[in-house]
């Protein structure tokens, strides 16, 4: 899987020239995928011809600024994909630490010994 945005926060510090520069490279790079053949096998679709294969020529007919609107877009979902993991995960955190008190606290009051208690004869009238 490619990771489009560093873990850092550089991000501020890049021009859009490079950004321009990365995506210019990436689409380059990625051309040969998006003019590939996809071979139909029955009721799948394959990258690799099987016995009986169909072949469809599959092109990406979009420009190449939808092409950049899409990394984009892409870029944008990750980032918050992760940062909503992040969240998720702090928060399961915290629940189990807050769980594991709880069992401690439960455990200590167990073993507690209960206070003596006195016989004292009830005052009735006879």
């Amino acid at each position: 899987m490619l990771d489009y945005l560093p873990a850092t926060n550089t991000n501020a510090r890049r021009s859009n020239g490079s950004y321009l520069a990365a995506a210019v490279i990436f689409l380059i790079t990625a051309l040969p995928a998006w003019s590939q053949t996809t071979y139909k096998c029955g009721n799948t679709y394959s990258q690799n011809p099987c016995e009986g294969a169909i072949a469809l020529p599959i092109e990406d007919k979009r420009t190449a600024e939808q092409k950049m609107q899409a990394l984009t877009a892409t870029q944008k979902e990750k980032q918050a994909a992760d940062s909503l993991e992040q969240a998720r995960l702090d928060k399961e955190k915290r629940e189990l630490a807050e769980l594991k008190k709880a069992k401690v606290a439960k455990k200590k009051r167990l073993l507690k010994k209960p206070p003596k208690r006195r016989y004292t004869p009830s005052k009735t009238n006879h």
